[in-house]
């Protein structure tokens, strides 16, 4: 009893309740950067304001491909998503680089289950609560309308968790 409350004691410590970190964790060819760029248009359509966005030029889109790190403002809070989630990428760089100069009150990656972009989500969510979301998949990866409707469903899903968390 004494060591659950203080494994409680030391969570409240180190994290601030109003802060998130959601990690869209799946496997490989899943669906988590469509997702997240559906979820960015999705933001767009409700005037959140789009602050700061990579990449910033066409020379820098060949790099990203289709992968974003956007930042919205809506109501004095602060979005940072970020679509990348491969292995090797600087997702977790960019996020370290706006964070030295920001606070934002969510932050949302895609991220695989296991390996090094787990890892430094984790590492990277310290001091935020920690949420690991699944989106919606389907065995028939071939299926464009159909996996296209589960990445869209999904979106709806973290932008309802992002009105509610922010209480918007």
């Amino acid at each position: 009893m004494f060591a659950l409350f203080v494994v409680m004691y030391v969570n409240l410590i180190y994290t601030d309740m109003n802060k998130y970190f959601i990690c869209l964790d799946a496997d490989e060819d899943s669906g988590k950067s469509a997702t997240l760029l559906c979820l960015i248009r999705m933001l767009e359509a409700q005037n959140f304001d789009k602050i700061e966005a990579f990449p910033h030029n066409e020379t820098e889109a060949q790099v990203y491909k289709a992968d974003r790190t956007v930042v919205f403002q809506m109501n004095n809070h602060l979005i940072l998503i970020q679509s990348q989630g491969d292995p090797g990428t600087h997702v977790f760089e960019d996020t370290k680089a706006y964070l030295t100069k920001n606070e934002p009150q969510i932050i949302i990656c895609a991220a695989r289950p296991k390996g090094e972009t787990m890892e430094k989500a984790k590492t990277n969510a310290r001091g935020y609560n920690f949420i690991r979301f699944g989106n919606y998949k389907s065995e028939q990866k071939d299926n464009y309308l159909l996996n296209n409707q589960l990445n869209r469903l999904s979106a709806e899903s973290l932008l309802t968790m992002i009105h509610s968390l922010l209480n918007i």
